[in-house]
């Protein structure tokens, strides 16, 4: 007679544990288990907490609340650490850049604002009376700031001066290498309009020569005030009165302005030069015989 049929996998047979009940052995490790894990966690969250709360001290009054208890595992939570005073845990006052606890600025971060408004205080008088007094004339004026600040004034009073100070200004404007349009145009217009008509006064043919030089330095050059220049000094003979380095200059000026016309006179003025030139060599080769002369 067949019978039922029988499985072929038996299960196993329980072990033992010591207090022989296999199920209760277990049921306690894994309750011990859980337990372990579930402080490790709240302690795990103990830090995580107390970390949050040290990071950020402005918080919402339920959350500053859940966390003014809290305790860390080695370290109870202060109120310094949630960000509350001791009194009614109200949030502290954040302190400005440059403020100490007594709410003092320290006082390097208000000195470039009290400079600044001391400068901003200086009224322009002040500052005028700093600046180093302008020279009595134009023909004393040896740097080009003080040209500058001369400038609007000569340019105004050009129409009355005469040729020996609107020469001055030639020059001066030369020296100390400013150049203005304006200035310089209206001076050559006026300095011209006194040579043609005979006033030139105490001007040497010395300052002329100047004059062309500082022109023709500036390339401010005007062929008008340039001829009138040259017929003056070809009518008066200027030019014999004049030393080689002088002549040279005469020639140079007109030369680099390419100056057109008064050939005759540019003529004269180069062989002046060269007779200049001719006399200064002829002294220098006496004069290097006469010392070898004495040597012997």
């Amino acid at each position: 007679m067949i019978g039922p049929k029988r499985s072929s996998a038996w299960p196993a047979k329980p072990v033992a544990g010591s207090s022989g009940n296999p199920v209760s052995s277990v049921a306690k490790r894994n309750r011990r288990h859980h337990k372990t894990s579930t402080l490790g966690l709240a302690a795990d969250e103990d830090q995580g907490a107390c970390y949050e709360a040290s990071r950020s001290p402005r918080r919402t009054e339920p959350s500053r609340q859940a966390h003014a208890g809290i305790a860390c595992p080695d370290k109870a939570a202060t109120s310094t650490d949630v960000g509350v005073s001791t009194d009614d845990q109200t949030p502290r006052k954040s302190k400005h850049a440059g403020q100490t606890g007594d709410g003092k600025r320290f006082a390097w971060m208000d000195s470039d604002d009290d400079d600044g408004a001391a400068e901003s205080a200086e009224s322009p008088e002040s500052a005028d009376a700093e600046e180093p007094p302008l020279p009595a004339s134009v023909a004393e004026v040896r740097s080009f700031s003080e040209m500058v600040r001369m400038a609007p004034k000569l340019h105004s009073s050009a129409p009355s001066m005469t040729a020996s100070e609107l020469a001055a200004i030639c020059m001066a404007a030369g020296r100390v290498k400013f150049y203005d349009a304006a200035l310089l145009d209206t001076v050559v217009v006026q300095l011209r309009q006194r040579l043609a008509e005979g006033r030139a006064g105490s001007l040497h043919a010395e300052e002329l020569v100047s004059v062309l030089a500082s022109l023709a330095g500036l390339n401010a050059y005007n062929q008008d005030l340039f001829s009138t220049i040259a017929q003056v000094m070809a009518t008066t003979g200027a030019a014999a009165a004049l030393d080689g380095g002088q002549l040279k200059d005469l020639l140079a000026s007109f030369k680099s302005v390419k100056h057109i016309g008064d050939t005759a006179f540019l003529e004269s003025v180069a062989q002046l030069e060269r007779q200049a030139r001719y006399e200064a060599a002829k002294e220098n080769i006496l004069r290097d015989e006469l010392e070898r002369r004495w040597v012997r």
